[in-house]
């Protein structure tokens, strides 16, 4: 373990080195990379996620996700977790990266839930929104509907599948309510600011992770460092795979927005592109995953774990994209 540790500071090392060579060699490269993460970030995430962020904020500390308890009560018994655990999966699918996990954090912090079932609940609560999927993917990319439909229910399926293989695995175990109340926590006008602040320290955060990542997109690009890793792929895959698609699926995976806009636009079997697409939306990508690190920082909630699950999360999603496939189209 101590020697991978060393061997990934190595590689980080190495990576600022070519970072700061590459600000010097290339500058008008890296800043339209810095402009384009902006712009990415003004244009989809901002206007997405910023008022979700509030609101949630305000749910929490108004105590008014309380009001839910009731109808997410049966969901909470089918996944073995807490009133509190069904809430956090129920905002996870409806709000979007990474405001599952910022809602896992949020409810872990305030004692709401426990620190062992913050790390169950982090497996299969962080996913991408469904005005994402449907918005800026499924019509601005693909242009068509029903393909953000098709994304929309097999993402579900595979975060609900983990959900329930969580639950079995964990059936021994019952987690504790926390005290339900329903007045809010503080005064209003506190609990208003405190939500706006805590949105934009977070948006912020999330800013400069997409637009670092956009970076580093443009650095393999000058370096062709897809290029090379598809030559070593190449060698060991038996299956033949376009070198243009490898290219794009390894900037999805980087940086999922640019990865998919990369994938709407290839010439090939529209079957193929969508199973791919499938992956990297339920995967999220390391700039997702980046920002799930930051908010979750400061807690012990185990990250490797959460890694591990979003890319069987990614599988599961590709293998019910193919099976519904024939239902939509």
């Amino acid at each position: 373990m101590r020697i991978i540790k060393y061997i990934c500071y190595f590689i980080f090392y190495i990576l600022c080195i070519l970072f700061l060579y590459t600000l010097f060699a290339y500058p008008t490269d890296i800043f339209l990379a810095t402009k384009t993460g902006l712009l990415l970030w003004y244009n989809n995430i901002l206007p997405s996620l910023f008022a979700f962020i509030i609101i949630i904020n305000i749910i929490i500390e108004t105590n008014l996700v309380h009001l839910f308890s009731f109808v997410l009560k049966p969901l909470s018994r089918v996944l073995n977790v807490s009133i509190h655990g069904s809430i956090c999966f129920a905002l996870g699918l409806l709000t979007g990266y990474p405001l599952g996990a910022k809602t896992v954090y949020t409810m872990l912090s305030n004692g709401e839930i426990t620190e062992d079932e913050a790390n169950i609940l982090i497996t299969y609560s962080n996913n991408c929104g469904p005005m994402f999927i449907i918005g800026a993917i499924a019509i601005n990319m693909f242009g068509d509907l029903k393909i953000g439909t098709l994304l929309i229910v097999s993402q579900m399926f595979a975060a609900i599948s983990i959900a329930l293989y969580q639950s079995f695995q964990n059936r021994k175990k019952r987690y504790a309510e926390s005290p339900f109340g329903f007045l809010p926590k503080s005064n209003i006008s506190v609990i208003l600011n405190d939500s706006i602040m805590s949105a934009v320290e977070t948006i912020i955060n999330i800013g400069g992770v997409v637009v670092f990542f956009c970076i580093l997109i443009k650095v393999f690009g000058i370096y062709h460092i897809q290029d090379i890793l598809y030559l070593f792929v190449s060698k060991l895959c038996p299956v033949v795979i376009p070198a243009t698609y490898f290219s794009n699926m390894i900037f999805g995976i980087i940086e999922i927005t640019n990865g998919l806009y990369l994938l709407s636009i290839l010439q090939m079997d529209l079957l193929y592109k969508i199973l791919s697409a499938s992956f990297l939306i339920s995967f999220g990508g390391f700039c997702v995953h980046m920002q799930t690190h930051n908010i979750i920082l400061h807690s012990n909630i185990k990250f490797g774990q959460y890694l591990k699950y979003k890319f069987v999360q990614g599988v599961l999603s590709v293998l019910f994209t193919f099976f519904l496939y024939h239902c939509f189209f």
